[in-house]
């Protein structure tokens, strides 16, 4: 009892900051990072002195990442605000802080990541690599491709700095190489490609210099669409019209004659054809996206059905026990107890008072699947309903989505996801955002 007493006088103000921060995240990554350094003050404070009585460790976890992630936002922002001695005290902290628990790793690396771009922006280019060193140790085994090319990038810069030109290619050619994998790219990086190009006309290799300049071409491509309020911010070597004519000398130059003429058709033809499936993708899209508006409509209207208590066959439990469990568990489906993190069946029958066995039986004979589907299930009608109805959630990424409603990865979340409303997360989103631009203030 005190246990839930606890949970609910926290609650309302647990999920205030957590918002606050999510809000912070958005507007810093919009650039206003005077105004989201005050958000994440606000939240650091507020985790740091929070005080969680014994007996709640996910509460303590929880927190504990709280403040961890605010700090790391707060840095970020100083960063940007150049405001740098500050901003080492605070990795310094953050530091410090992490150490105390072995899960906190990646909270770790990002700090080091953090420390290695302020030694790198104060010319201490050795400190620098080194830092990165120590968060790529985390950021690797995290598999965090989107962290390993910042770090890869400025890397890489720390050494051509110190003149070591073939290790620091190297760098930025492992940025090109995730780029390639997963066609997702940093604003802040986007210079490397302007690094490799210079370096290929140094080397006088136009193969690569071709290469490296339709690279950057996709590159500006995608941030037009990923970053479109930030473009004004990216300080360009070479803009779109200086890449497309440099591509066109080299082209030239290599005597592609013919042969462009026979890509350019191919190309043509290409995109004719990709045109038409999209669209008739995109038809069958926005079916499956009304045909899951009917059905988030009638779960809105629809009042719980009254279940026939029964006993399952060959079970050992009494249509009593039945029953108690199954308005036990009904109950914790309304508290959202499946956004628990590190939820397991042996968890859960503890919650219940009961064991794995009856559990199962529960789930499986009720609720119509196996215990982690059921679970999985009840995770994506929560997150499909804050979709629907919040903007904050729709402006989260997918991997913050997944974490939200207590998926491990993003790939998990999403197939489930899909399989569950027949229509991928990111597309939901994307046709609600459309919807509700199309309806008369």
């Amino acid at each position: 009892m005190k246990a839930w007493n606890y949970l609910e006088n926290t609650k309302d103000e647990y999920l205030y900051y957590k918002n606050l921060y999510h809000i912070g995240v958005v507007k810093s990554y919009l650039g206003y990072h005077e105004e989201t350094l005050d958000i994440f003050e606000k939240c650091r404070n507020y985790f740091s002195s929070k005080k969680i009585p014994p007996g709640f460790p996910n509460l303590e976890y929880n927190n504990k990442k709280g403040y961890l992630n605010s700090l790391h936002q707060n840095i970020i922002c100083l960063i940007e605000l150049d405001r740098l001695n500050e901003a080492s005290l605070l990795i310094d902290e953050g530091l410090t802080g992490a150490s105390s628990h072995i899960d906190f790793y990646i909270e770790r690396s990002y700090f080091y990541k953090l420390q290695g771009i302020i030694d790198f922006k104060k010319k201490n280019y050795d400190k620098a690599i080194s830092n990165f060193n120590n968060a790529l140790a985390g950021v690797e085994k995290k598999n965090d491709f989107t962290n390993a090319s910042a770090i890869y990038f400025y890397k890489g810069k720390s050494l051509l700095s110190k003149n070591d030109v073939n290790n620091a290619v190297c760098y930025f050619k492992k940025v090109d190489s995730i780029f390639s994998k997963h066609q997702f790219i940093l604003p802040e990086v986007r210079e490397n490609y302007e690094i490799l190009i210079n370096h290929s006309k140094k080397t006088k290799n136009e193969k690569i210099e071709l290469y490296f300049t339709n690279q950057l071409l996709k590159v500006d491509l995608i941030l037009s669409t990923d970053f479109r309020y930030l473009l004004e911010k990216i300080h360009k070597e070479y803009d779109t019209k200086d890449l497309l004519r440099a591509k066109k000398r080299l082209e030239n130059s290599r005597l592609y004659g013919y042969g462009i003429a026979a890509f350019s058709m191919s190309l043509l033809i290409l995109i004719f054809t990709i045109t038409f499936f999209r669209r008739r993708k995109e038809r069958e899209i926005h079916k499956k996206y009304e045909e899951l508006l009917l059905k988030i409509a009638q779960d809105n209207t629809e009042k719980p059905k009254d279940e026939f208590v029964h006993k399952p066959k060959n079970s050992k439990l009494s249509v009593e026990m039945v029953s108690d469990l199954l308005n036990k568990l009904n109950i914790l489906e309304q508290t959202n107890f499946f956004l628990e993190k590190g939820l397991t069946q042996n968890k859960l029958a503890s919650k219940l008072k009961t064991n794995t066995t009856y559990l199962s039986e529960i789930v499986n004979e009720y609720k119509g699947h196996h215990f982690n589907i059921y679970l999985n299930h009840l995770r994506i009608q929560y997150v499909t309903k804050k979709l629907y109805e919040s903007k904050i959630w729709r402006s989260y990424s997918i991997e913050t989505l997944a974490k939200e409603c207590g998926f491990s990865n993003r790939s998990n979340f999403s197939k489930v996801f899909t399989e569950v409303n027949n229509i991928s997360p990111a597309d939901f989103i994307r046709k609600r955002e459309g919807e509700l631009k199309q309806m008369p203030d």
